[in-house]
């Protein structure tokens, strides 16, 4: 079968591995589509950042090279002794994190902070190839007649589902979204679904401005302009938002992605809060960055790390992506074959970053 491998920086090479065998308990995936996130980009471009080299990873010992894809799914093709929740036919996303199952946070039932957790597609074997097996505890199905992209998108809406329940939910609250990239916009989208109004976008680049727009977004604003910004206080009673998300970060060539001022988007979302409020962390921010303390003491907001998501908030995801079934496609601005992965994925993203929310690839030409 194929599969993308990354062996190194700009090192990605199309391989003919042999079909995995299912065991108990486990399933069998035809892949139908795997997301190429912007991780996956850092890794070709700057990389390793995540994927283990020298040393296999604890939990799954592998090590470079690695099917990447963290963001896949697909139909079950076989089922191994015991499984009971899925049967062949079923189309399925695939949850990506792994972790121990011993230590205290997996027994707290918080196996994002597992030390020894683990991603398929990053420190063991991911989405883009022809086929997976996964253990049955790491799918979620989807009902009948959704269309086969949708799965892609199981892990970030997983991923805003999680930051937006960090905060104990946003229904009823006034939410800004620091940075239109995709999990920008999915957790705009998701925080307007769970009933949070208004739902705010700050985006400084107007080509993701103008596509925030086109999904749907009424109040997307350039942190720059400074009309932008008195409109935001307008909207917001001259306070702020309830709660900020920043999904914005700092890019790995350590070069601030808002630059207002010099301000990081973390320093944005914080003065775009309401004395308070709640500041979100999902982005990562390679460098070290600047915050002014003493108004964070003095106005009392709240700052939340968000960091990847729990099982059951994958469930979650999968239902929130149902229920906008008709808004999620509209995500996916190009589709190609895994064959094209490099040229027209991951270069495509690199050079074109903000002309793109979401490329998917499959490696079957009946998807296409």
């Amino acid at each position: 079968m194929k599969a993308v491998r990354w062996f190194g920086r700009r090192d990605i090479r199309i391989d003919d591995l042999p079909e995995p065998k299912v065991g108990k308990g486990e399933v069998k995936v035809k892949i139908t589509w795997s997301g190429i996130c912007g991780t996956d980009v850092h890794e070709f471009t700057d990389g390793p950042i995540f994927i283990p080299v020298d040393v296999p990873h604890k939990l799954t010992g592998q090590k470079a090279p690695i099917i990447i894809g963290h963001e896949f799914g697909g139909y079950v093709v076989e089922v191994g002794e015991d499984v009971k929740s899925v049967q062949v036919g079923d189309l399925v996303a695939v949850m990506p994190l792994m972790s121990c199952g011993k230590c205290i946070f997996c027994q707290e039932n918080r196996p994002n902070l597992c030390p020894d957790a683990a991603y398929r597609g990053l420190m063991g074997d991911g989405g883009m190839t022809e086929f997976i097996v996964v253990p049955e505890k790491d799918v979620q199905k989807f009902p009948e007649g959704v269309a086969p992209e949708l799965v892609a998108f199981g892990e970030p809406f997983a991923v805003a589902v999680h930051a937006l329940n960090r905060v104990g939910g946003v229904k009823g609250r006034s939410v800004s979204v620091v940075g239109a990239g995709p999990i920008g916009l999915i957790v705009a989208k998701v925080a307007e679904h769970l009933g949070a109004k208004p739902v705010i976008i700050f985006e400084s680049d107007i080509g993701r401005r103008q596509c925030a727009k086109r999904l749907g977004f009424s109040h997307v604003f350039d942190p720059h302009n400074k009309s932008d910004r008195e409109m935001f206080r307008a909207l917001t009673n001259g306070l702020g938002t309830d709660v900020t998300v920043d999904a914005g970060g700092s890019a790995i060539i350590f070069e601030p992605a808002f630059p207002v001022a010099g301000l990081s988007s973390l320093q944005i979302s914080f003065d775009i809060t309401r004395p308070g409020g709640q500041v979100v962390l999902v982005a990562i921010h390679f460098p070290q960055i600047k915050l002014n303390m003493a108004t964070f003491l003095s106005s009392e907001k709240s700052l939340f790390a968000s960091w990847l998501y729990l099982p059951e908030e994958f469930e979650q995801g999968v239902k929130v992506i149902v229920e906008l079934a008709d808004w999620v496609p509209k995500l996916i601005t190009r589709k190609i074959f895994i064959d094209s992965i490099v040229e027209e994925g991951l270069l495509e993203l690199e050079l074109y970053r903000a002309k793109h929310i979401k490329i998917l690839v499959t490696p079957h030409h009946e998807f296409l």
